[in-house]
């Protein structure tokens, strides 16, 4: 019979040698869950367990675990009871991985052994040149005797594009030792970083000593799980929209992966590998709200005053300085009392698990690796945005209710429209049934064109005289595609703040669809459907009167 137990966990300063014997057992990673900061590791280990009472040791953990979230489980084929568990986290001395060290050292040692032969090589080569250079500098020299030249002319052909060839394949010998030498300086300092993070991350280790007692020798299997800083995992997307052959057919693919980093003092190699959504914290509750009290403030000025009073006359430009300050003070602590903020706490209103298939294996270099979790086919509500008084471009747009389990985090996503790439987006915290919309570049089957087609200033009235600032401006719109589209025009009029300040929309506007889009006062949206090949013309106008003698900020 298999027997299952959980041995809770001490907290140990030193190892004890009273037990009967050590077993030295050797674990190796199992299963990983990466949160968005942290991980959680699960390793595993094997081993018999004569009778008696014993330690086993487990000396394979890195040392920049929280020792306080150590939890061991374990499992025998026979009677085996727990005692306790001990968690020791010491210094290894400088020797403790001599062989590795070495080797990488040899590694080393080889390739600059390496770097001085080319080096040598390349003063052989300039030796070469230089000979070559001076055979042809005497043959072209005449001799002493007739003046004839050395060489003839046919040798001097021959010897030039000897000379030639050597040259050539000296220059391609130097340009390929250049080469080699640059890459064994790139293998010399990934050696050395090895060697380095030897040293600064292995130079502590965390050890662990499971306190045992067994009937009669047994097998057992243990798990010891604990959790590390140095990981975490950010979503990213790739939403992919089709058009089709219309608005109606569009459809949009959102590929939710995720980009897992960990930069610990281990690899994970060929491990289980999950991602949750949870965001352990040391805020797991909400902040207390203390009652806030209002009370008459002391008369500061007159506190001052009375201290002044009361001191002798000598010192009374002492104790006059003294109040001021002790105001001062007081009315620094009131302001702070007052404006102090609540403390902001970030709770998670949900977790999700997602177990990777297949095994995985993740550097301890920093470097992300991408997974894909899922995907989804959604159907969208297409149009086309524009705010043509800052922009008359116009901008595709796609809206979408979200119908996936799980909920999407907050992440970048990769944006491509009929296979293009187009650019990047983001996109918010999505639950279940929650709408959102993708922006998918500029649509150019759409145009704007926002004109001004009145400006006029003027004055009116004539027992008050008013000042008066009049706009129009007429916005058309063209649908160049073969299908119908429909498409959304966003201006503002000016807001007034002031009772004396009147804003009038001109009655020759055209009627907007909203008023104060998204509670944004003044904020207007045309929407209109545009069949293929057509176009609509918005007419847009106001008129802002105000006393003569006041002054206002200008029109816009």
């Amino acid at each position: 019979m298999v027997r299952i137990f959980t041995l809770a966990l001490l907290a140990s300063t030193s190892i004890s040698s009273s037990f009967a014997a050590d077993l030295d057992f050797k674990s190796s990673i199992d299963r990983v869950t990466v949160y968005p900061q942290g991980a959680s590791v699960t390793r595993l280990t094997t081993g018999q367990v004569p009778a008696g009472d014993h330690v086993i040791i487990l000396k394979d953990l890195p040392g920049n675990i929280q020792a306080e979230s150590v939890r061991v489980l374990g499992k025998a084929d026979g009677s085996l009871k727990q005692n306790s568990v001990d968690i020791r986290q010491m210094a290894i001395k400088e020797d403790a991985q001599p062989e590795e060290r070495i080797r990488l050292e040899r590694q080393i040692e080889t390739l600059q052994d390496e770097v001085e032969r080319i080096n040598r090589a390349f003063s052989d080569n300039q030796i070469q040149r230089d000979m070559l250079q001076a055979i042809a500098a005497k043959a072209l020299t005449p001799s002493s005797g007739n003046g004839a030249l050395v060489v003839s002319g046919e040798g001097m052909t021959g010897l030039l594009e000897s000379a030639a060839a050597k040259l050539d394949a000296l220059a391609q010998s130097e340009m390929d030792m250049r080469g080699r030498q640059r890459a064994i300086g790139r293998e010399i300092s990934d050696l050395q970083n090895q060697i380095n993070e030897m040293s600064s991350r292995n130079n502590v280790q965390t050890v662990v000593m499971i306190n045992v007692s067994a009937d009669s020798e047994i097998n057992s299997e243990f798990t010891i799980e604990y959790k590390i800083e140095e990981a975490g995992w950010r979503p990213v997307y790739d939403a992919s929209l089709k058009l089709g052959k219309g608005a109606d057919d569009a459809g949009l693919q959102l590929e939710r992966r995720a980009l897992v980093t960990q930069y610990s003092a281990e690899s994970w190699d060929n491990v289980s590998l999950s991602l949750s959504t949870a965001r352990p914290s040391s805020a797991t509750a909400a902040s207390t709200l203390n009652p806030f009290f209002l009370d008459k403030l002391p008369d500061l000025q007159t506190m001052a005053s009375d201290q002044v009073r009361m001191a002798p006359s000598s010192a009374g430009q002492l104790l006059s300085k003294r109040g001021i300050d002790k105001r001062q003070r007081l009315e620094a602590e009131l302001l702070q009392e007052v404006a102090a903020p609540e403390v902001a706490v970030e709770m998670a209103g949900f977790q999700a698990i997602f177990q990777m298939p297949g095994k995985a294996s993740i550097a301890n270099n920093g470097e992300s690796k991408t997974l894909t979790i899922d995907s989804y086919s959604l159907s969208v509500d297409l149009h086309v945005l524009s705010v043509p008084r800052i922009d008359p471009s116009a901008f595709l747009v796609a809206g979408f209710t979200f119908d996936g389990e799980t909920p999407l985090l907050p992440g970048e996503v990769m944006l491509n429209r009929d296979g293009a790439f187009i650019g990047k987006g983001r996109l918010p915290l999505l639950n279940a049934g929650e709408k959102h919309e993708l922006g998918f570049g500029v649509d150019d089957l759409v145009t704007v064109e926002r004109v001004e087609t009145a400006k006029e200033k003027g004055q009116s009235g004539f027992v008050s005289t008013v000042n008066t600032d009049e706009r129009k401006y007429k916005t058309t719109v063209k649908n160049l595609h073969d299908f119908a589209i429909e498409t959304r025009i966003i201006d503002r009029i000016p807001v007034s703040n002031h009772e004396d300040i009147t804003v009038e929309m001109d009655s020759a506007s055209t009627k907007p669809t909203d008023t104060n889009l998204e509670d944004q006062r003044g904020v207007l949206r045309w929407a209109n459907v545009i069949d293929g090949k057509g176009e609509t013309v918005i007419d847009f106008g106001y008129r802002v009167s105000w006393p003569k003698d006041m002054k206002i900020n200008p029109v816009q």
